[in-house]
C-alpha cells in the first residue's frame, strides 16, 4: 500500500511539475511629446506605472494575436505575462512563461513589440 502511494504521488508530482520556460524582453520607455526641440524628459514613476499597465491592455493582446495567430482570449494570453519596472529607471522587463521555449520567447518579444506599436 505504501509503495502504491509513493508511485501515485510521484506520478501526480511529475504531471504538476511540467517544465516551464520563461523569456524576457526589455523596453526603454520614452515620454510621448509633440515638442521635439527639448531634450528627452524622464518618465515619472507614476507614469511608468501607467506604462506598465498598458502592456496588459486588450489592444496589445489583440496585436499579439494578429502577429501569432494564437487563438486564446486576451485574458488567457495575459495569464503567463509579467511586467516589472527596473528600479527607478525607465526600463520595463516583459516576461512570458510557456511550456515550450519558442512560445515563451515569442510571447515576451511580441508583447514588448506590440506594446510599443499600440503606444505609438
Amino acid at each position: 500500500m505504501t509503495l502504491l502511494g509513493l508511485v501515485g504521488g510521484a506520478t501526480v508530482g511529475a504531471v504538476a511539475l511540467r517544465p516551464a520556460y520563461e523569456s524576457a524582453a526589455q523596453v526603454l520607455v520614452h515620454p510621448i511629446t509633440a515638442d521635439t526641440s527639448k531634450a528627452s524628459v524622464p518618465v515619472s514613476p507614476a507614469a511608468m506605472g501607467t506604462e506598465r499597465e498598458l502592456v496588459y491592455a486588450d489592444g496589445v493582446a489583440f496585436l499579439v494575436q494578429q502577429r501569432t495567430g494564437w487563438s486564446e482570449s486576451p485574458v488567457e494570453l495575459r495569464r503567463p505575462l509579467r511586467v516589472s519596472i527596473e528600479g527607478g529607471t525607465q526600463t520595463m522587463t516583459v516576461r512570458y512563461r510557456a511550456d515550450n521555449p519558442v512560445r515563451a520567447q515569442l510571447g515576451a518579444q511580441l508583447f514588448a513589440e506590440s506594446y510599443l506599436a499600440y503606444r505609438a
